[in-house]
């Protein structure tokens, strides 16, 4: 049975904003290595924004805590459930 695949939306019209970036080859690969590594094998953009989203609660906790503890909890929201990732520390 073949796999039917999802049809390409172009960035500008997709529901939340997108933008695009540029990574260096091997970080590329570094991403795929991990992509495979994780349960579930989740797309590499969900694994970029997971890794952005833990480094910059960290620093934010240290600047801002109480804003840091607000923007947690509103990822733990239904509408951010599904793009971040539970990675180990």
């Amino acid at each position: 049975m073949e796999k039917k695949r999802k049809k390409y939306i172009v960035p500008m019209r997709r529901k939340r904003p997108w933008a695009s970036m540029s990574v260096r080859a091997e970080h590329h690969v570094m991403l795929r290595e991990l992509s495979k590594y994780y349960k579930g094998n989740p797309p590499v953009t969900k694994i970029i924004g997971t890794l952005i989203v833990k480094e910059f609660l960290r620093i934010l906790s240290q600047v801002d805590p109480d804003k840091a503890t607000q923007l947690r909890e509103a990822y733990k929201d239904e509408r951010h459930v599904n793009d971040i990732l539970d990675l180990p520390n």
